[in-house]
């Protein structure tokens, strides 16, 4: 969970994870979902990085694409793949 606005700050955590992760809009930021298997055994600091950022708290639920979430959709803007939408 990433509560930013800052497209910069979303494409630096995919390139943390080596672009292996779907991203989704939400209305107050993103959700970042991370194939960990298939990330390079060489990169070893990539969970770091992306908790560095992360506000993770609660129940870590991620919103259902297409579906209505207080006001607005939330949408896929980067699958791994696929390219960016950002």
């Amino acid at each position: 969970d990433l509560d930013t606005e800052d497209n910069a700050l979303v494409e630096e955590c995919i390139n943390n994870v080596e672009g292996k992760c779907d991203v989704l809009k939400t209305r107050g930021g993103y959700h970042i979902f991370v194939y960990p298997a298939e990330i390079s055994k060489d990169n070893k600091a990539w969970y770091g990085k992306l908790a560095e950022h992360a506000d993770v708290k609660g129940d870590n639920l991620m919103p259902v694409p297409g579906w209505y979430q207080g006001g607005y959709v939330p949408r896929f803007v980067y699958t791994r793949c696929l390219s960016y939408y950002l």
